[in-house]
């Protein structure tokens, strides 16, 4: 059987390793810099997205245990489910985080008549609360007091609450 032109042409350019190579490693240069372009995301950042365990965090965990009765005003405005405080902690899992900082970020963004754009990435404290979660942005406050916002197991904000 006689191959045509385009398949002669072909079986030489793969029957030649050099050029063969040669092709290779320019298509490895091309993915390699069409990777580098692409925009860094929260998860390929290497600054950790949680808060760890500090003063901080044990005082969160105490005022969220503290408002877990049926009659609390604060809990009742935050919209949180009284919740066994057992099932209440402070979350280190960087992917929770992660998913943590967008909600809240996505939160920020639909209720700001000027949010910052882009948003900032930075570490928080996510707590969760039975099925729901708690994010505390330390940078984040209203006047005097800071806001832990929280979200249901979807991600959609409930409520809020000032805890100090």
């Amino acid at each position: 059987m006689q191959m045509g032109p385009v398949n002669q042409t072909a079986a030489h350019v793969y029957s030649s390793p050099t050029r063969y190579e040669e092709m290779k490693n320019t298509i490895v240069v091309f993915v390699v810099c069409c990777a580098s372009l692409a925009p860094p995301t929260a998860a390929s950042s290497q600054t950790p997205v949680c808060k760890t365990a500090a003063d901080t965090s044990a005082r969160l965990v105490a005022e969220i245990k503290a408002i877990m009765t049926p009659t609390n005003t604060f809990r009742l405005h935050a919209k949180v489910p009284v919740t066994p405080l057992s099932e209440i902690s402070l979350i280190t899992d960087e992917n929770t985080c992660i998913r943590a900082l967008e909600g809240l970020n996505a939160y920020i963004f639909s209720t700001s008549p000027n949010p910052p754009n882009p948003l900032p990435e930075y570490p928080v404290y996510v707590l969760r609360v039975g099925s729901y979660f708690g994010v505390f942005d330390p940078e984040q406050r209203l006047g005097e007091w800071h806001i832990i916002e929280f979200f249901d197991s979807l991600w959609n904000h409930v409520g809020s609450m000032l805890p100090f």
